[in-house]
């Protein structure tokens, strides 16, 4: 095995009200990756996806709302993608392009119950992946309702791909993201930390790896290939 792998990354934002979200996507996508977005809004809203998207994590504070999507890449997706919501929001996005994991179909990131806070530290909440002790990668994920709000520290360890996108201006909102790679079953992301006190949502998403299985009639350990790679 080995560690899935972000590839590439993309963040957006709407900075006035709107129901149809314009999300942009990371260049360069081929065709097998996992994709993610993380979608922000400023109330707490619910959230509508396009076809193909499969959200697994949607959560609302009093006053914003943080949601988690993927799709297995056609490599046909475009630049973007719109997301809904269902009353008129300002919103902040983020996207990975991610190479190096199952086939999400047949095994899709798994996500936290998530944890909601008013403060200056969004916490992402524990969580042990089903497939036990592997070479995920795990993402750290928050959600603020201000737009005005920076992230000034990520939790320890989650040093790699880290994206902070706002939405300018105090009635906004914004989002943060980070990734670790540790083989275990269980992550529990410390604190991020943001600019200022407020409302936040936040939690954890553990990526699987591409399995490796001896192939038959290799001799001895025989030769290694990916699970659903042939």
């Amino acid at each position: 095995m080995a560690f899935p792998q972000v590839e590439a990354t993309n963040t957006s934002f709407h900075n006035g009200d709107v129901t149809d979200h314009i999300v942009s996507l990371p260049v360069g996508i081929q065709a097998g990756e996992t994709l993610l977005v993380f979608f922000g809004s400023d109330g707490p809203e619910s959230v509508g996806w396009p076809a193909g998207w499969n959200e697994i994590f949607e959560e609302k504070n009093a006053a914003n709302t943080l949601a988690v999507a993927w799709r297995k890449a056609t490599g046909g997706e475009g630049a973007s993608i719109t997301v809904t919501t269902g009353n008129a929001q300002r919103s902040a996005h983020a996207s990975y392009r991610i190479s190096g994991a199952i086939d999400p179909t047949s095994t899709a990131p798994e996500v936290s119950t998530g944890a909601t806070g008013v403060d200056v530290n969004p916490d992402p909440d524990s969580l042990t992946a089903g497939g036990g002790s592997k070479e995920y990668l795990w993402i750290a994920v928050e959600g603020n309702n201000d737009g005005n709000k920076t992230v000034v520290a990520y939790p320890t360890n989650f040093d790699s791909n880290q994206l902070n996108q706002t939405g300018g201006f105090a009635t906004g909102c914004g989002v943060g993201v980070a990734t670790d790679e540790v083989e275990t079953d269980t992550q529990d992301p410390a604190t991020f930390t943001i600019s200022d006190s407020d409302q936040w949502v936040a939690c954890t998403v553990a990526v699987y790896p591409v399995e490796a299985i001896p192939l038959a009639g290799g001799g001895g350990l025989g030769a290694l290939v990916a699970a659903g790679v042939i």
